[in-house]
């Protein structure tokens, strides 16, 4: 069987795979490389190096990194037009989901080309990694293969939360007014695939009430179990995240602002590490507070979560399952999480992580945390097992690839 991989998430640094997005879309390339060939079209920044040479070079890469023969297509994404009057920025993304600047890039008409031209191999399925990657899909104006569709996120959602906690300013409001073309575009591509795929069952049960549409899938985050370290000598704290995402950003400002003060005074030798990619856009990050480091990104993920002794997810917006919570979970680190934060995962308050909303309760069950260091270790172990029991990498592996067979015997028609 030959199979076809579209995607906007192009590992443009292997080293830096470590980020969820691209755990997510390894685990599929993995089910994928099981069931046929591999084809993969990405669409990618301007400036990227598409030439003959540049993409064979990707291509050799990425065959070496997913150990397996790929055949890669490159094309250029478009850049979002600059917004020079309050209509360009409030009121053209309105009307459609191509006009707005997670849709745009990969709806113009070379996008579209590119697509089409990745289906004169006659593949026997498409697989689309999220929604931004659909738009060349929902144009093409044609028959297509059987199309499994991986959601992920829901993006309306995640839009919605976004612009609540955005700075406040007159036109924020109006930015809202997006959500209808984004929900049509979610709905179009739900209705064009033989399957959907989302990260909980909580979104799948969503997307059922509001589109009413069958074939929506759970395919939840997964990762595999490492090896687990002890707890430091002294008490060290971890967020981990990329702040090029925006609901990472609001969680760091949060945990310094609100949490992290309250901690430090009642543990004044506690710790707090910040890893990630590009903390510069954390607020006040160039003056860390007292006991705050700023690593930037770690690829060497055994370590760093071996310095830690709890690890905070105090996420207030975005959607989806977070996978790093999982992967904490996975080390045998205790998790302190917003609800958000760990919504749609099976773990249990008080049994695998704490779940705290407001920042006094949230600080207070870190500081109790890092007092009582048997407590932090029974609940690492739990979550732990968890991960073993619920979200093994390849049980998750062997559950897509059910349902690309079940999608292909009984495909499902726009």
């Amino acid at each position: 069987m030959k199979l076809l991989l579209v995607s906007r998430s192009f590992p443009y640094d292997p080293s830096r795979s470590v980020y969820g997005v691209f755990k997510r879309l390894g685990m599929f390339v993995e089910a994928m490389k099981g069931l046929g060939s591999l084809e993969v079209l990405f669409f990618v920044r301007p400036g990227t190096e598409t030439s003959a040479a540049g993409v064979a070079e990707s291509q050799e890469r990425l065959s070496r990194e997913w150990s397996t023969p790929i055949r890669l297509s490159l094309c250029l994404e478009e850049p979002h037009p600059p917004a020079r009057t309050r209509w360009e920025l409030y009121g053209r993304p309105t009307l459609s989901y191509y006009r707005q600047p997670a849709g745009s890039p990969a709806a113009g008409p070379a996008q579209v080309n590119a697509f089409l031209a990745s289906l004169e191999s006659g593949p026997d399925a498409i697989l689309v990694h999220r929604l931004g990657a659909m738009c060349p899909i929902l144009r093409a104006g044609r028959d297509l293969p059987p199309v499994f569709f991986d959601l992920d996120d829901v993006e309306h959602i995640a839009l919605i939360r976004t612009i609540r906690h955005l700075p406040h300013w007159r036109g924020r409001r109006l930015q809202y007014l997006q959500v209808p073309a984004l929900m049509l575009a979610e709905r179009r591509a739900i209705r064009s695939a033989t399957r959907t795929f989302v990260c909980s069952d909580e979104d799948r049960r969503y997307l059922e009430r509001v589109y009413r549409l069958p074939g929506v899938a759970t395919v939840p985050n997964a990762v595999p179990l490492p090896s687990a370290p002890g707890s430091p000598p002294t008490p060290t704290c971890l967020f981990l995240g990329r702040y090029t995402y925006a609901p990472n950003v609001d969680a760091a400002a949060f945990l310094l602002r609100e949490i992290w003060p309250r901690i430090r005074a009642a543990v004044p030798d506690a710790r707090l590490l910040i890893a990630g990619e590009r903390p510069e856009a954390i607020p006040h990050s160039e003056t860390p507070d007292a006991g705050v480091e700023f690593l930037g990104f770690v690829s060497d993920l055994d370590r760093l979560y071996a310095q830690a002794q709890i690890v905070f997810a105090p996420i207030r917006s975005g959607s989806g399952t977070r996978i790093k919570v999982v992967e904490a979970a996975a080390y045998g680190k205790p998790v302190v999480s917003t609800r958000m934060g760990a919504e749609g995962l099976a773990f249990r308050d008080g049994v695998e992580l704490l779940l705290r909303d407001d920042p006094a309760t949230f600080a207070r069950a870190c500081i109790d945390l890092l007092r009582d260091p048997a407590t932090a270790e029974r609940i690492g172990r739990a979550a732990r097992s968890a991960v073993d029991r619920l979200y093994a990498r390849g049980a998750v592996i062997d559950r897509i690839q059910s349902e690309f067979w079940a999608g292909l015997k009984s495909p499902t028609s726009a």
